[in-house]
């Protein structure tokens, strides 16, 4: 399991982070076990910035094969506001990933613990999908479980 906010963890993901900046300055870096992290990451990015109230980030974060969510700006302000909220955490722990069969394109669920209130919401599904231009947004997020929890 990932805990947000351990330092070994940043670390991680900023040495992940400045390993694609400088690989996607040169040729086309291969499949490699890089690629399987951008979901993971994308998660997390989406969850901080959800927990921050940048709904602008959020929306840099969220989207669909063909590319990120667009529309009318306050239209996408609301959407993102109303998942933030939804979203707002204390803490949160990435309890898995895996590969979603079925799918057209290369999705992955990532499996997600919020703690809100001070009580734990185990098995938050995110979808991610990765997008023509090779990104990874989210695609779903099942906002209901988390208002259950």
């Amino acid at each position: 399991m990932i805990r947000a906010g351990t330092a070994s963890h940043a670390a991680a993901a900023l040495c992940c982070l400045l390993l694609a900046w400088c690989t996607t300055s040169l040729a086309p870096a291969p499949v490699s076990a890089l690629a399987g992290m951008a979901p993971l990451l994308s998660v997390e990015r989406f969850l901080q910035a959800a927990n921050a109230r940048d709904l602008e980030a959020m929306t840099g974060f969220f989207g669909t094969h063909e590319g990120l969510i667009h529309g009318e700006w306050r239209e996408l302000e609301l959407r993102m506001a109303t998942i933030a909220e939804v979203l707002r955490h204390e803490d949160y722990a990435i309890e898995g990933e895996w590969r979603e069969p079925g799918r057209r394109y290369p999705t992955t669920r990532v499996m997600v613990t919020l703690t809100k209130g001070g009580r734990q919401i185990r098995g938050v599904p995110f979808l991610v999908v990765r997008t023509e231009s090779g990104g990874w947004v989210v695609e779903q997020v099942d906002l209901e479980h988390v208002m259950r929890g």
